[in-house]
């Protein structure tokens, strides 16, 4: 692991646990059935992992990363169905359909051969609902058919965040195992891009999370 690398590996891992921390420190000020909570427990828990399990323990990620497809669709259909005011039901059922489809029928497929791929598969589609749902929201905040107040902004946050990190790695996924096969240095080297990106989301994750205990004090 390179100087860099480790860098961004381990501020990718304390900026994963941060969130989770300041709730729990303003509990109060913090209402737990907010719709984007899940998805910061998802993201403490992959945190976790990824340093004890992957890390220093060594276990294979391969299993783990097919649950947290699992975990990330879950948590973020959850919460884009309660920011969308609950709208949108056939586009939910549709995406959870193919995801659900595309999972059973690569499943059996999977090893550390196929892994590369088949997360290719399934990160694409979790792209397109984050897209999607994306630009219903800032479409609907535009025409004011959903709240604009100042409790609304921690989502623009949020969503910021989730499109930079998808959106920008979209291709990377796509191209990650022709890149591990023909040339591993420029894979790690490129993924470090991913690790980046993941940074940057959960920063914003951390200002969203601010905001929202910061206008909860008002």
């Amino acid at each position: 692991m390179s100087p860099l690398y480790a860098f961004l590996f381990y501020t990718a891992i304390i900026l994963g646990i941060i969130p989770l921390l300041i709730i729990f420190r303003n509990k109060t000020k913090f209402d737990i059935k907010n719709p984007i909570f899940p998805y910061i427990v998802v993201v403490f828990i992959a945190s976790f992992y990824e340093f004890f399990g992957t890390y220093l323990l060594k276990i294979n990620a391969t299993n783990w990363f097919m649950v947290y497809k699992i975990l990330a669709i879950t948590t973020l259909q959850y919460y884009f169905y309660h920011i969308l005011n609950k709208k949108h039901k056939g586009l939910f059922i549709f995406f959870s359909s193919f995801f659900m489809g595309a999972f059973i029928y690569n499943f059996p497929k999977l090893n550390d051969k196929t892994f590369l791929d088949i997360s290719a598969y399934l990160n694409t589609i979790i792209t397109a609902v984050v897209i999607t749902f994306s630009v219903i929201w800032f479409k609907q905040l535009d025409r004011k058919t959903i709240p604009s107040n100042t409790k609304q902004e921690p989502n623009s946050y949020f969503i910021a965040g989730l499109l930079l990190m998808y959106g920008g790695t979209i291709f990377l996924y796509l191209y990650a195992n022709n890149l591990y096969l023909n040339n591993k240095e420029l894979f790690f080297t490129s993924w470090m891009l991913n690790i980046f990106l993941n940074i940057v989301n959960r920063t914003l994750l951390i200002i969203g999370v601010w905001k929202i205990i910061k206008n909860h004090k008002k």
